[in-house]
């Protein structure tokens, strides 16, 4: 039983540390690439939020894509704040799962 706790306590830790919410923060700037090349990049992501090279990334063929970029871009043209879910990919690059602009 004591063994069974501990494997159960293991196994949660890996979940509550494989995606995890952003603090918010104003995109510095969004780059678009072919689909499957991490098609749309937001970069500016806080240091905390421990994504490579401070960006996360939403593919064409992830569902409900357009309203995340369609989010995304008028988040940056406007200059309001977002908060990214993210969770990191099998390459360890940061794919965002949901999103929340303020402000």
């Amino acid at each position: 039983m004591k063994n069974l706790l501990a494997l159960l306590t293991l196994l949660a830790s890996f979940g509550v540390n494989a995606a995890q919410w952003s603090s918010a923060f104003v995109l510095t700037g969004v780059f678009v690439s072919a689909e499957g090349n991490y098609h749309l990049r937001a970069n500016g992501l806080p240091a905390a939020a421990n994504c490579p090279g401070s960006w996360a990334y939403i593919n064409q063929s992830d569902s409900g894509s357009k309203e995340y970029m369609a989010s995304l871009l008028l988040a940056y043209a406007l200059g309001k704040q977002v908060s990214l879910y993210v969770a990191p990919d099998t390459n360890g690059y940061c794919h965002i799962i949901e999103l929340q602009v303020s402000g």
